[in-house]
């Protein structure tokens, strides 16, 4: 690829069952690629972001991520990179078939994400050895797969954990609650907000700022995807200046909410 420099690359044929991984590959974005132009695979594609920060965009819808950020792409998903930070991203890319997967992306849990490096390293030592492909490194890499795989699936969790999430939306959906500064927003929801902001931290992996910006972001998103003008998306997300709006919308996303609503419409065309 022109666009990467591969520091680890192993093309594979290992597999359980019907799942099969195709290749697993560690790329360095080069030090003047902005952006990767909107894209997609005949198979589906699971992105650990390793170092760097940036948007990814994924049909369409922008999220922003960085060290950690787990990126799931079904097969003919469209996706796009925009990098926001001076440092070129590292990243982990699995190719593989027979797993029924959603677009998704999440936080790899920290332990999770040493566990990944650890393994990226034993895999660089047998690359290392001349033998990338063999039954060692088949194994090591199917096993990656197969947790990455694990953590999407549905945890249990209790009635609580919902409930939280999901008074905390009731809650932003009243008059006036953008406005409300973090600590008020937790005492509405009947909590404080440092045990508020590390219950919504487990749950989501995100602080309970970056959340409410997701919930805002998601709902100015939804109103240009149905053609609204910036104004309308702005009142949706609860801004009354719509070129502050702008100026934040920019800053969660990369570019501007014009922009964003004709890129998704030139892909949707």
């Amino acid at each position: 690829m022109k666009n990467f420099r591969s520091l680890l690359m192993a093309g594979m044929k290992a597999g359980v069952g019907r799942v099969r991984l195709k290749r697993l590959a560690v790329h360095r974005h080069l030090p003047d690629l902005g952006e990767v132009e909107a894209h997609r695979h005949g198979f589906a594609q699971i992105l650990i972001y390793l170092t760097g920060r940036g948007v990814q965009e994924v049909n369409g819808v922008r999220h922003a991520v960085g060290p950690g950020t787990q990126v799931v792409l079904p097969s003919g998903t469209w996706h796009a990179f925009h990098r926001t930070a001076p440092r070129p991203p590292l990243c982990l890319a699995l190719d593989f078939t027979g797993a029924p997967v959603r677009a998704l992306v999440l936080r790899v849990p920290a332990v999770e994400l040493r566990e990944i490096r650890d393994a990226l390293r034993r895999l660089a030592a047998w690359s290392k050895s001349g033998n990338p492909a063999g039954l060692q490194a088949g194994a090591e890499a199917l096993g990656l797969l197969g947790r990455l795989l694990s953590l999407l699936q549905p945890k249990p969790r209790s009635g609580a954990a919902g409930g939280l999430r999901a008074r905390l939306e009731h809650r932003l959906a009243e008059p006036g609650a953008w406005a409300w500064p973090v600590a008020v927003l937790a005492r509405r929801c009947g909590y404080q907000q440092d045990y508020l902001n590390r219950r919504i931290k487990e749950e989501t992996g995100l602080t309970l700022n970056q959340f409410r910006n997701r919930v805002r972001l998601d709902r100015a998103c939804a109103a240009l995807a149905s053609g609204r003008r910036s104004a309308a998306a702005a009142e949706a997300a609860g801004f009354d200046d719509v070129n502050y709006f702008t100026r934040w919308f920019r800053l969660q996303t990369g570019i501007p909410p014009a922009a964003w609503k004709r890129s998704r419409a030139a892909r949707r065309g």
